[in-house]
């Protein structure tokens, strides 16, 4: 058989998905499993290392591919370092790339404050569900531990976060379950209006779709709120307003706010807060 009778039997069907961000680049490698393309191998590398030098992008992403070809025992960048491996010297085994996919973030990760009723029900699925968001959690409220909004107030200008999150409370019906979900909300909206900051942290609920409608009629106000709306907005106070999401969308949202500054993020917001 020849050559190129066995090179027309094996298409390339890998797909190397590269990311780079502030932090670090990364590579994941994705081949055909049981009919459907399926994630075989991933390594990432820090732009800055130990001592302050800081490699440059291009270089650090051949770095990382030329690192997990050799784990995997495939090439996924070129010798020559002009790329990604689109072609094989030996086109027989199917070794080249099919397809290569490229996102770049060149904003810092979203600073985020989780509020929630209980720290090993409402704190952990929280946390869980924004591993997946371009976010750092830099704090973690529980309303137990306030004697007062000020407290909380606080605890929130310190962390200085862009969004809050706030989870919690069973999702169903009744009043016994709505109730605390609502309480906090409105604790954590006092706290925002008292920050007296030029721009408030967006306020994300995802906690019982029951209390939701208090949430924002009784609570936050408008939730289209873009900074200019009345005077205390204009003042810097802002209504503490808020956008709704389900539990299990919160992560997208954020990459959404992720990818937005200044005005668009509050567009971008709004949009959202209309489909939620």
């Amino acid at each position: 058989m020849s050559e190129r009778t066995l090179a027309a039997g094996v298409e390339p069907s890998a797909i190397l998905a590269l990311g780079m961000d502030v932090q670090q680049v990364s590579a994941l490698l994705l081949e055909p499993v049981d009919g459907a393309h399926r994630v075989v191998g991933r390594h990432a590398l820090p732009i800055r290392v130990s001592d302050g030098e800081t490699f440059p992008p291009l270089e650090r992403l051949a770095q990382v591919c030329r690192q997990l070809g050799r784990r995997l025992g495939r090439p996924l960048w070129l010798p020559s370092g002009e790329g990604p491996a689109m072609s094989d010297a030996d086109p027989a085994l199917g070794l080249a790339l099919a397809h290569v996919v490229a996102v770049a973030d060149p904003l810092p990760p979203l600073r985020v404050l989780v509020a929630g009723l209980s720290t090993g029900e409402s704190l952990a699925a929280a946390q869980e569900a924004l591993a997946s968001a371009p976010c750092d959690v830099v704090a973690l409220c529980r309303p137990g531990a306030y004697d007062d909004v000020a407290g909380l107030r606080d605890d929130i200008a310190n962390a200085a976060p862009d969004a809050i999150v706030v989870c919690g409370g069973y999702d169903v019906p009744g009043g016994a379950a709505r109730g605390p979900a609502l309480a906090l909300s409105e604790l954590v909206a006092q706290a925002v209006r008292l920050l007296r900051v030029e721009r408030p942290p967006l306020m994300v609920f995802a906690g019982n779709r029951w209390a939701a409608a208090d949430v924002l009629g009784d609570v936050a106000g408008d939730p289209r709120c873009r900074g200019s709306c009345c005077a205390q907005c204009a003042a810097g106070a802002g209504h503490g307003a808020y956008v709704l999401v389900g539990g299990d969308s919160v992560a997208a949202l954020l990459v959404v706010v992720s990818g937005a500054a200044g005005d668009a993020a509050g567009g971008a917001l709004g949009d959202a807060a209309g489909g939620a």
